[in-house]
């Protein structure tokens, strides 16, 4: 295996990429939760019941 790239070698651990002051990150009010529609849309993925624009379909 070769040498790693760059970006696992950056220490992320303490880091905070939200506030005001950071225009790349606007998910500040994200819980982490899997929007229902969304869950729903992978189960039917993963079982063979649905399409790959389905999914994406549920993402919007």
């Amino acid at each position: 295996m070769g040498a790693l790239p760059i970006l696992l070698k950056i220490p992320w651990e303490g880091r905070d990429l939200s506030g005001e002051d950071n225009p790349l990150h606007t998910f500040d009010g994200d819980d982490g939760l899997t929007a229902p529609a969304v869950a729903e849309a992978r189960e039917a993925l993963i079982a063979g019941a649905a399409d790959e624009a389905g999914f994406v379909r549920a993402l919007a």
